[in-house]
């Protein structure tokens, strides 16, 4: 009998043990989350800095896409670049936008390139079209909306486009010129003494 008594006692207070000890626990994991280090965010994608939001692009033009590469692994897991391309698309009446997929506006480029030259494709005038810069590791990110004025459709016949025609743009390119100057100056100072 007072072995039962003696076991049923421990069995009660183990139990209220091991109950405090969880709950101790569990609030100071909670103090350690809200209160605990902050870990840094990380954005994979590359922003696309221009075109900004409420551009307008005429039909025909060539215009430069930038986009930034700071804080993004332009390597992939074997050390190689990673690569991306350019496709316009447009938002209409979904959330999602349209990507026109099949008709790139560049070809496969390395993301540290930074920017690229496009020629603005003959499609419908909108103004809900955008820049979409795929990778080819699965990132992506886009430019805000953009009108495409297109003068054979002034007023936007509102039917989107399925297809397009893309014109290859040069690439980008800069030349640099250094001018070497040299100039001598010869100063000659005369001090003449006042008799």
């Amino acid at each position: 009998m007072k072995l039962e008594c003696l076991s049923s006692r421990l069995g009660k207070l183990v139990v209220k043990t091991i109950g405090i000890t969880s709950a101790l626990l569990a609030v100071a994991l909670l103090f350690a989350a809200a209160w605990g280090p902050s870990y840094p965010s990380y954005d994979p994608n590359p922003p696309v800095l221009s075109p900004k939001q409420g551009e307008v692009w005429h039909v025909g033009e060539l215009r430069t896409v930038q986009w930034g590469v700071d804080g993004i692994p332009t390597t992939n897991s074997s050390g190689k670049p990673v690569l991306a391309l350019l496709m316009l698309a447009f938002w209409g009446q979904t959330k999602e936008p349209a990507l026109l997929r099949d008709q790139p506006l560049t070809g496969w480029i390395p993301i540290t390139d930074t920017l690229a030259n496009v020629i603005v494709p003959a499609v419908p005038t909108r103004s809900d079209y955008a820049i979409f810069l795929n990778a080819h590791d699965d990132r992506s990110s886009c430019s805000g909306t953009i009108t495409i004025f297109n003068p054979d459709d002034p007023t936007g016949s509102g039917i989107p486009p399925h297809s397009l025609e893309v014109t290859t743009a040069p690439p980008i390119s800069a030349t640099i010129r250094v001018f070497l100057l040299n100039i001598n100056i010869d100063i000659g100072i005369d001090n003449k003494a006042s008799g």
